[in-house]
Order: structure tokens, then C-alpha cells, then sequence
């Protein structure tokens, strides 16, 4: 899989096509580039060649508009649970749904490390270290993880963490973007559970 972060307005939108090229767009703010290319010197407003790139580079049809792309993203950032965090794994910012699925505020995780939201064994392992290891060398990270909310709740994600890279291609920081299957499974352990059960009997 392949990825490029279109930024605009103040906002920046992840693209990720897979191998059966389906795209997902991921909502994030405050920075300043098109894929490769600087945006102009923090303009707020983008040439009509510069959104006409943004828009083929999303796949959008002529006549499109940077506002039919807003809607889409922030369509999506409703229903997605995105943070994003430092190459060192501190997090930057968070959406309210990341903030409801883990009982936080974003004033109690702003500058606090990643670590905060895993089991302490895990955090602590080799596994942990290369995880963060291979997303400060670019590399893409995607699985069904368990998480710890505030207050000790187990919480399951499945999660895209994405390197965002500068113009030069060099990573700048991580992206996040997440659904809560935490009752997914918890249906899948019951059911195996109940399976068990049948079979001692």
C-alpha cells in the first residue's frame, strides 16, 4: 500500500490506496504542503491549478470543489477515531471520538506518550520499541490492537497508523486513524466461550 498527505487550509487530508484501490481519507490540521509541493507560504487560499491537483489526486471528477472534499472528510472524521502524535509517540491532538472511545479529555494525553493507552507489559517490550521504530522510519503499521482507556477498560481498535512525510519525504509525524470493535469482540470471545462450554459437555 502507498500513501500521500494533502494538506490545505490549515487541514490535511492522508491518502491511502490499496491494492484494489480503494481510497481512505484522513482528517488532520496545521500544516502546510500539497503531496510533495509547498502550498504557498501558509495562504489560506489555494490557487484554482492547486485545488484542480488536489482533486485529480483524490480521483474527483472535473467540477469538483475543495468543499466536496471537506464534506467527504468530514464525514468521515465523524465516524473515525483519529490522533495523532511526534515521532517520539507524544500525542499532538485528538478527535472526540477518539477522546469518548478512551474516556479522556484532550487536555489529560496533549504531551503524554502513546504508552499511556497500552498494557504496561506491552509497553514495555522489544515488540513495542520496533513498532514505534518502524513508523519513525516511514513504515505503515495496520492490525486490530488492544488498548487501555482511562480507568483500566480494555478497548479494541482496529487502526492505521500512517508516517506523515515533509516535502522531502522525510517522516514528520504519525497519524492515526481508528474504529472501535471493542463489541466485535467481545461477541467473538463470547461465542468461542460458549463453544468451549458445548464441547466439554
Amino acid at each position: 500500500m502507498t500513501g500521500t498527505v494533502i494538506l490545505f487550509n490549515d487541514m490535511s487530508f492522508y491518502i491511502r490506496r490499496s491494492k484494489i484501490r480503494k481510497t481512505f481519507y484522513l482528517h488532520c490540521k496545521n500544516l502546510l504542503t500539497v503531496g510533495a509541493q509547498p502550498c504557498g507560504e501558509g495562504d489560506r487560499r489555494l490557487s484554482l491549478q492547486k485545488e484542480a491537483k488536489i482533486m485529480r489526486a483524490l480521483g474527483f471528477g472535473q467540477g469538483a470543489s475543495i468543499r466536496d472534499l471537506e464534506a467527504k472528510c468530514a464525514a468521515i472524521s465523524r465516524s473515525q477515531a483519529v490522533i495523532e502524535f511526534t515521532l517520539e509517540g507524544k500525542v499532538i491532538t485528538a478527535n472526540e471520538n477518539f477522546l469518548g472511545a478512551m474516556g479522556y479529555s484532550l487536555e489529560e494525553i496533549v504531551g503524554k506518550h502513546h504508552s499511556m493507552f497500552c498494557d504496561p507489559v506491552y509497553a514495555g517490550s522489544e515488540d513495542y520499541k520496533n513498532f514505534w521504530s518502524e513508523l519513525r522510519r516511514g513504515s505503515f503499521q495496520s492490525a486490530a490492537y488492544r488498548r487501555i482507556a482511562k480507568g483500566g477498560r480494555d478497548v479494541w481498535i482496529q487502526a492505521s497508523y500512517n508516517p506523515a512525510m515533509d516535502k522531502s519525504g522525510k517522516p514528520i509525524k504519525v497519524i492515526k486513524f481508528a474504529t472501535d470493535i471493542t463489541q466485535q469482540v467481545s461477541v467473538a470471545a463470547d461465542h468461542s466461550a460458549q463453544v468451549a462450554a458445548i464441547s466439554r459437555v
